[in-house]
């Protein structure tokens, strides 16, 4: 595009010098950022995700920045999508319990070892992972023997009916330019449980519609959690008395 003088719009979606520090590589973080900076310095608009990522880039001094606004379908991301038999897959056979649902890359950026101390804990849940990636076998044998199921990749209708089946979303993940996923989850009713990062507090709104843990803190997470099932526990028993 630079050799043919053709304007070129650049999206960011992911800050991969960040995940230099999950794979041992942490050193070459700066020369991640150098690279990131020179690539998008060539561009005429970068787009970004959210308000907290713009303001990464431009603290970094890449030039040109604007907001790209996110958004779902709600036709494909709706409560109205739930079903029994899907409630049931995602608990391994146990519907009875409170189903914790993460959806995403299984890789280690996503921090999805800071789930295993939730479901060794916690009583009365299942939690359902859905994605694929490098991380799944390890992932496998550390979750052994919880009640954990790994339903792989989905898309469609499969999808849209895994969101809505549950009861919670709980995304670890400190590492997001976003968290398309969170908005996933919220569109389909559920309540969210996310790292406090300056992306997720766009999304997550005062405890109305979720609740966030301290990432450098391992017993945070499943404090939340466990606060977010106690509170729906409660409310429905209310209903039900």
């Amino acid at each position: 595009a630079d050799r043919h003088e053709i304007p070129l719009v650049a999206s960011y979606h992911a800050h991969v010098p960040y995940y230099t520090h999950y794979y041992g590589l942490g050193a070459l973080e700066p020369l991640g950022w150098r690279y990131v900076t020179w690539l998008h310095g060539r561009a005429h608009v970068n787009l970004c995700t959210s308000e907290a990522t713009a303001e990464v880039l431009r603290a970094r001094g890449i030039p040109r920045v604007a907001v790209w606004p996110y958004g779902v379908e709600p036709d494909r991301f709706s409560p109205d999508w739930a079903t029994p038999e899907w409630r049931t897959r995602l608990s391994d056979g146990h519907p009875e319990r409170t189903v914790l649902l993460c959806v995403g890359r299984l890789a280690k950026e996503k921090s999805l070892h800071r789930l295993l101390p939730v479901v060794q804990e916690l009583d009365g849940i299942a939690l359902a992972i859905v994605g694929d990636g490098p991380l799944r076998p390890e992932l496998e044998r550390q979750f052994a023997g919880t009640p954990t199921t790994f339903l792989g990749l989905l898309s469609g209708e499969a999808l849209s009916r895994a969101y809505a089946s549950a009861d919670v979303f709980v995304f670890p993940s400190d590492s997001e330019t976003l968290g398309m996923v969170m908005l996933e989850a919220q569109a389909a009713a559920l309540p969210v449980v996310a790292a406090d990062t300056p992306t997720a507090r766009e999304l997550i709104r005062g405890g109305s519609d979720g609740l966030t843990y301290d990432p450098a803190d391992p017993s945070s997470l499943v404090a939340t959690v466990r606060r977010l099932v106690e509170d729906r526990d409660r409310k429905s028993t209310r209903l039900n008395s």
